[in-house]
């Protein structure tokens, strides 16, 4: 059983990740209002939702090469670039603007969600924090997928959206004032313990497969919505799907919370990955209520399966906290290709095509994944064995 102190950090971290999750668990439907707004086409969107993503990727970068010097200006300083973001994007009348507006954003939501990811190297259970990340992190982001809709169409309820967001995401970020100045300093412990900072190879290909997983996931989901607008379903039924399966990824992350660490093992990793696809399946192929709601439901739950024990591989083949924040440099790129391919797969030749790429995608994340759990455990056994 997690001792209060940790706990309190799970919480602590879920908190401060939210921003992040917000952005990106509404995005389909952010996207949508932007599009009603300004007349923005699909690959336009994508391009957007890219544009968040790079600005994420910045960060995380920096992150990795700062990790373990500055921790709590960092965060507070990742929550108030972000916040100036989605003012220029709420005040933008025009593509150049509102895409440099969630450039900022991403950026600063992205930084504050990189720095606790660094943490990850300290924490003694990292699959536990980034489940406990996952169900509470997205949780505002879940609320606002049912509350989007009843907030009015068109101009004005693209500005009530990004005006309630802002608002979630500063109150969230006030968590920040909790942290220390800097990693705590078993850091430093943990750092000459495990020898070399550079990465493994079994870490290498843990990051390449949580960036496939990813690409996967941001790609298909950042176009859901108009997915379903496609199929002729109502705006605010596939806000309810999008919530409910937000929801039920909650509840996954929570299981995981339970399990540990062995839900990542290889058969039940394919298990999560394969379902995720039929879930692909059924939005393309079953184009109704029932599909969709089911198809969503399978995809984006078993999403936070797989994204977890993606990451997790990674903090524990971590050297360090700079290593361990490359788990957000590999999101960032992920989540970079993800949209602007969906995006222009879209325009170019249907949902379908889209559709299909995303599930490519996963499963070659997949393949990935298990290359890095097979040569780690062979690297587990070496050392053993000495």
């Amino acid at each position: 059983m997690a001792k209060v102190s940790d706990l309190r950090e799970d919480i602590v971290s879920s908190l401060l990740v939210s921003p992040h999750f917000t952005i990106r668990t509404a995005m389909p439907l952010l996207l949508t209002g932007l599009a009603d707004t300004y007349g923005f086409r699909e690959a336009a969107l994508g391009d957007l939702g890219s544009a968040y993503s790079g600005g994420s990727l910045l960060a995380a970068f920096a992150a990795v090469v700062w990790a373990e010097r500055f921790w709590r200006a960092a965060v507070l300083l990742g929550i108030l670039t972000g916040t100036m973001g989605l003012l220029t994007v709420l005040v933008g009348g025009s593509y150049p603007v509102v895409f440099s507006g969630f450039v900022l954003t991403g950026v600063g939501f992205g930084a504050a969600y990189s720095w606790m990811l660094s943490g990850l190297a300290v924490v003694a259970n990292p699959n536990r924090t980034l489940a406990w990340q996952w169900s509470v992190g997205t949780l505002p982001g879940m609320a606002f997928l049912m509350l989007i809709p009843v907030l009015g169409p068109g101009s004005t309820g693209t500005r009530n959206t990004f005006i309630a967001i802002l608002l979630a995401n500063l109150l969230a970020g006030l968590a920040a004032l909790t942290l220390p100045a800097v990693l705590p300093r078993r850091m430093a412990a943990a750092t000459l313990a495990r020898g070399s900072s550079s990465p493994s190879t079994a870490m290498l290909l843990a990051a390449g497969a949580l960036f496939a997983v990813y690409g996967g996931c941001t790609g298909g989901w950042s176009l859901l919505a108009r997915v379903a607008a496609h199929d002729g379903l109502a705006p605010t039924f596939a806000g309810f799907a999008l919530s409910f399966a937000t929801a039920a990824s909650c509840i996954v992350a929570l299981f995981i919370v339970r399990w540990g660490d062995r839900g990542g093992r290889p058969v039940f990793m394919s298990a999560g990955a394969l379902l995720m696809i039929l879930g692909l399946a059924c939005v393309g192929l079953w184009p109704t209520r029932v599909g969709f709601t089911l198809g969503v439901f399978l995809f984006i739950s078993l999403s936070a399966y797989t994204l977890t024990y993606c990451a997790g591989l990674i903090a524990q083949r971590a050297r360090g906290a700079s290593s361990a924040g490359i788990s957000a440099i590999a999101l960032g790129g992920g989540a970079i290709i993800g949209p602007a391919a969906a995006g222009h797969l879209y325009e170019r030749w249907g949902p379908d095509v889209m559709l299909i790429a995303a599930g490519l995608t996963i499963v070659v994340g997949l393949a990935a994944y298990l290359m890095a759990s097979r040569r780690g455990a062979r690297h587990h056994e070496r050392r053993t064995a000495k």
